[in-house]
Parts: structure tokens; C-alpha cells; sequence
């Protein structure tokens, strides 16, 4: 496809501002996801997964109840009470935390099932693996039929997988389980940073689309001056020259050349 100097100059302005919150909110979504994926996918790629990130994710689980046990401590013995099981009598610290180290143990367990798939698929070097892959989806969740609506793999990394965790994180949360709010919060985190990588690939195809028919519309849009009823809706906000000929030259002008296109003129 011929690159339109006007299209990604007129047309594709971002805006930085929204451009790098994004990027921002998905790199930092990536553990939160990770605590989930390790039990919902298989056959990650391996830049995708990696030993350092669960292991930087397991240390991170298992400090935070003790921090928050620490910070806890600090409160007044009346404000503790009032903290949903923080800060109680020792005795009572297992009993808000023991499904929560078993959920960090599970999670130990299968971040080593994922990194011993990565060592047994076919290599990258060899073009066997994609290695960003974010792994195979459980065909369970293709086997849903929820109001009767067949799932595609949008439908479940946004809706299904972070629901599954979220429903359980609820279910824990109630009978008086800490580990649930974690369920809850990356469930939460899990489907707006899928539901923000969908929104990005579809604003590029998108971008890829207008391209080619802005290309594909030069001929009437701007050289033929034709309404945008008529050119799908491609418009020229600019000033052209009066004659057709200088409209051509100058509609030619817009478009990069590639050095095989050059190389092919000459």
C-alpha cells in the first residue's frame, strides 16, 4: 500500500496525552493480568511470560499481607476493629489469609507448568513460536453459551476470563477472604486493559482501511472535485489548483514512493 502523506498527516494526528496513559495502563496491567493468566492459559509466549515477572509477582503477594498487618498496627486497637479482620490478635490474621497464601502457592505451581510448556515449544529462532503470544484460551470458555451468543476470543478475554475471576473473587470476599478483593481488582484491571488493547488494533485496521481508500477515492475526491456522498465519504480540507493537470501533479505528490517504487521509474 502506498503511504498518503495527507491521511497520516491531515487525518492521524493522536493525541500523546491519551497515547501514553494507554501505553502506561496496559504496562502496568501487565501483572495483575499475569496473576490470572498463569491459570487461565497455556503455551504463552516467552517474551510473553517470563520466570522474572512471576517471580517479581509471587514476592509481591506475599508481602502485602504482612504489610498490611504491619500498617494495620499502627491504628489504634478501637480503629482496628473496624478494619474487616487487618490488625486483629495474631490467631486472626490466618484466618482472613490462609486461602490467600494457598491462591500465592497454586499460583507458584502454575507459573512453573507455564514455564516448562515454554521450554517444549517448537523455538522462535526457528519462526516455530510467536513469542508474544499470550497464550491458548481454555475451550471451555468457546463451549459457553450465556443468552445464547456464541463467544469469539474478544468476547472472553474481555467479558468471560476476567468475569470467571471476579465472580469467584466476590464468592471469597464473602465468606471473609482477603484473597478475593485481589480476584475482584485484577478481574476489574484484566478486562479494561484487553478491552483497551482491542480498542488500539481496532483503531489501527481502521487507520489501515481509511488509507486505502483515501488511495483508492484521489481520483474522484480530489482530482474530479466529486462530492463526498460520492467518494464514501473522503473529503480534501485544502485549496486545489484550477486545472485538472496540476490537480494530478499535484495528488501524485501526495504519495511516498518506496525505493523499489523509485528504483522501478528509473
Amino acid at each position: 500500500m502506498q503511504k498518503n502523506l495527507y491521511f497520516r498527516t491531515f487525518y492521524k494526528r493522536q493525541n500523546k496525552m491519551k497515547m501514553s496513559i494507554l501505553n502506561l495502563f496496559l504496562e502496568l496491567s501487565s501483572y495483575p493480568r499475569l496473576v490470572l493468566e498463569v491459570f487461565l492459559r497455556k503455551n504463552m509466549g516467552e517474551r510473553y511470560f517470563s520466570v522474572a515477572a512471576a517471580a517479581t509477582v509471587a514476592v509481591i503477594l506475599a508481602l502485602i499481607p504482612v504489610m498490611g498487618d504491619l500498617i494495620s498496627d499502627m491504628f489504634p486497637r478501637d480503629l482496628r476493629g473496624l478494619r474487616g479482620g487487618y490488625g486483629k490478635q495474631e490467631s486472626h490474621f490466618w484466618a482472613h489469609y490462609t486461602t490467600w497464601y494457598l491462591f500465592l502457592a497454586a499460583f507458584v505451581y502454575y507459573s512453573y507448568q507455564r514455564y516448562k510448556e515454554i521450554e517444549r515449544n517448537p523455538s522462535v529462532f526457528d519462526f516455530g513460536r510467536f513469542s508474544l503470544s499470550a497464550g491458548d484460551i481454555h475451550q471451555g470458555f468457546f463451549n459457553l453459551r450465556l443468552f445464547g451468543v456464541i463467544p469469539n476470543a474478544r468476547t472472553i478475554e474481555t467479558v468471560y476470563e476476567p468475569m470467571a475471576a471476579f465472580l469467584l473473587g466476590l464468592f471469597l470476599t464473602m465468606i471473609g477472604q482477603n484473597v478475593g478483593w485481589l480476584l475482584m481488582l485484577c478481574g476489574v484491571i484484566y478486562a479494561l486493559s484487553y478491552s483497551a488493547a482491542y480498542s488500539a488494533g481496532d483503531n489501527f485496521v481502521m487507520d489501515q482501511i481509511d488509507e486505502l481508500i483515501m488511495n483508492q477515492e484521489m481520483e474522484n475526491a480530489f482530482i474530479g472535485g466529486s462530492d463526498s456522498a460520492q467518494t464514501r465519504g473522503v473529503r480534501f480540507y485544502a485549496r486545489k489548483p484550477s486545472h485538472e493537470d496540476l490537480r494530478r501533479e499535484v495528488a501524485d505528490s501526495f504519495f511516498e514512493r518506496t525505493q523499489d517504487e523509485i528504483a522501478t521509474v528509473i
